[in-house]
């Protein structure tokens, strides 16, 4: 038997008729419901008569069928693919409807021919022609189910079966598109037994591993590989696909053995290799191997060849070493890591949910409120290892949410629930874990981003938002690093006016700052320090930091007043002044009174605690003290003890990662 088959002309339909007008670049792997499907049911001497096509819709089934009441079901899965003449090609369908016989005979039914199935198969595609993708856009995904619907109250053979096929247009399979994947080796759930249901396609064997597989992308990874249930050191297979292991030009697949599905593209590729003249080797292959291989790829109808990027073992990941990056030389600068988090909504909508996709350029419209009217927010945090190197820590994500959730409001935008936004950050941090410096080395910097992505021409909110988490490893914020900074003050470019957006983390907020930022740079400057944009003699922050002065051990700070963004570190720093002894003070603070100041230093997540040698205004420099004695070295010793975990959290401000 052929091992391709042509449909051209099958069944009575004609050639082939017009392409449905569908966005064949964004398919995905979804459910997209076309026009037929085919029905057959058994007769009561539990053979096959003839089928029928019938529009794709709901089907009626008894609440004591033996499907829904003990999973007595099986399925297929096949594609049909389009040729440059039009015509249609199906990929070895005779295997599918042998399995389907194989699994009938142990779960107890009975099943179609091999003739029938594949008659079933050529009229469902050929009723359903239109919705085959264009050559190179996708395929025609064909779903034959075999299931005992006949009612049954007692643990029996159903009395009566039904063998249904419907199909949908697909894309690539995993969110990664043709990118590599990253797969997790689950330890406690197993997905067969010896003497079970694994070599077979029953229905049974995918709901029990949906657990593990929802845990693994919350933790950011494409899929899930299992370990057999007796040794728990032997790979099986992944959710839905076969693996393969490379070493030294010997491919290496797990022996099926009744406990893994004998999948018709792993014995395709098998074929296909072996024809290339690979050594391609069926054998149990263990966890080791898996570590010590130079190349793993997967195999399925569904995923056809899927190359692998990295499999996590015990919490160590095959491609943890591979982040080549010199942790001594970070800097502050976008090192792109593997994974961000996207989530959308609409105007009127909520934030729900949301996924990791890898990082790279994103869609947005011409006319979007970002692009257009600068509609968007952005916070700013850190995620630190901890020092036994095995989980991390956030530092008060709750009130950057919070930040984010009050600046939305300001803005006209939806927000993230603090829930979402967290866990958002955790799941971020957690796909891209490899990137997380050593502990002393530096942070994982988390850049939330809140955005209006929907089309909007007339001045207006946007239709539809877009939140995104990405994140890079980062070193101290300024060239002088941990040394003191030195400040110019501008008095005549204004950062925030009240009324205005200087209390809220909008992204319009900064770029006005660069004129002022770029020359004070030229002149040899750290960085500017602004004025009130009414009296011009009160300080509000710098370009992106909060400001203190210490005057005779009185620590003070400007007031917000919604002109100044109200800083987590600032924040922070306050809380352990206080407890330190310190009076603090949130008040108008002049240029006088930052002239008569003991010592000034400056903070933000970006910077953390950075001291500040001098500032000059109006071209007078002015000095203040510097070095290990000082107030802001030891709030900076205390704030970052307890952001990496040297010290006992006692205020509940650090969030743990496993």
């Amino acid at each position: 038997m052929s091992k391709e088959a042509s449909l051209k002309g099958f069944g009575g339909f004609g050639e082939a008729s017009d392409i449905i007008d569908l966005n064949w670049e964004n398919i995905g792997f979804g459910l997209v419901p076309t026009d037929y499907m085919y029905i057959m049911k058994s007769s009561e001497d539990g053979t096959f008569a003839k089928g029928e096509l019938q529009r794709f819709g709901p089907i009626e089934l008894n609440p004591a069928s033996g499907v829904l009441n003990y999973g007595q079901g099986l399925f297929e899965g096949l594609k049909a693919y389009r040729k440059e003449d039009g015509s249609i090609l199906l990929f070895r369908p005779e295997e599918n409807a042998l399995r389907m016989r194989m699994g009938a005979e142990r779960m107890c039914m009975p099943a179609p021919t091999i003739e029938q199935f594949m008659d079933a198969v050529k009229l469902t595609v050929l009723a359903n022609k239109r919705w085959v993708p264009p050559i190179g856009k996708g395929s025609l995904y064909i779903r034959p189910l075999l299931m005992g619907s006949g009612a049954v109250l007692g643990v029996a053979p159903a009395p009566e079966y039904t063998f249904l096929i419907f199909v949908s247009p697909v894309g690539n399979y995993f969110k990664e598109g043709l990118a590599p994947i990253n797969l997790i080796v689950e330890n406690d759930f197993h997905r067969a037994t010896p003497g079970g249901t694994g070599g077979v396609k029953n229905i049974g064997n995918y709901a029990s591993v949906l657990k593990a597989q929802k845990l693994a992308k919350e933790k950011g990874y494409s899929d899930v590989l299992y370990l057999d249930s007796v040794h728990k050191k032997y790979l099986e297979e992944v959710s839905s696909c076969n693996i393969f292991v490379v070493k030294d030009k010997i491919i290496s697949t797990p022996a099926t053995r009744g406990t893994i599905l004998p999948g018709i593209t792993r014995k395709s590729i098998i074929d296909v290799a072996r024809g290339l003249g690979y050594q391609v080797e069926e054998r149990l292959v263990s966890v080791e191997e898996l570590v010590d291989a130079n190349e793993v790829f997967c195999t399925g109808t569904a995923v056809v060849v899927s190359p692998v990027g990295s499999v996590t073992y015990l919490g160590n990941r095959s491609d943890e070493d591979n982040a080549d990056i010199n942790w001594d030389d970070l800097g502050f600068g976008l090192v792109p890591t593997d994974y961000m988090y996207v989530m959308k909504c609409s105007e009127a909508d909520t934030f729900s949910f949301g996924e990791l996709n890898r990082y790279g350029n994103i869609e947005l419209s011409p006319s979007s409120g970002v692009l257009n009217y600068g509609q968007a927010l952005f916070e700013g945090l850190k995620a630190y290892r901890k020092e036994d190197g095995c989980g991390f820590l956030l530092f008060r994500p709750e009130e950057n949410a919070r930040r984010m959730q009050m600046g939305a409001k300001r803005m006209c935008m939806p927000a993230p629930s603090v829930d979402l936004f967290v866990n958002a950050v955790k799941q971020t941090v957690l796909a891209n874990k490899r990137w997380v410096p050593p502990q002393g080395k530096g942070s994982l910097y988390l850049r939330p981003l809140l955005m209006g992505s929907g089309p909007v021409l007339g001045l207006a909110p946007a239709p539809e938002y877009m939140f995104l988490v990405y994140a890079s490893p980062v070193g101290t914020y300024f060239k002088e690093g941990l040394a003191p900074i030195h400040l110019v003050i501008e008095d005549e470019i204004h950062r925030a006016t009240p009324g205005g957006t200087g209390g809220v983390k909008t992204i319009t907020n900064y770029a006005p700052v660069l004129k002022a930022q770029v020359q004070a740079k030229a002149k040899g400057f750290t960085d500017v320090l602004f004025l009130d944009s009414m009296q011009k003699r009160y300080l509000e922050e710098a370009s992106s930091c909060n400001l203190f002065i210490i005057k005779d051990n009185v620590i003070s700070t400007p007031i917000t007043r919604g002109t100044i963004l109200a800083g987590i570190t600032r924040k922070s720093i306050m809380d352990i002044a206080r407890d330190h002894g310190y009076q603090v003070e949130e008040r108008l603070v002049s240029v006088e009174d930052l002239i008569d100041a003991d010592e000034v230093f400056c903070t933000g997540t970006a910077v953390v605690v950075a001291p500040v040698g001098s500032i000059t205004y109006q071209g007078e420099r002015y000095a203040y003290k510097t070095g290990s004695e000082t107030v802001s070295q030891q709030l900076y010793n205390a704030l970052t003890a307890m952001q990496m975990g040297l010290v006992k959290d006692e205020k509940g401000w650090t969030v743990e990662i496993d």
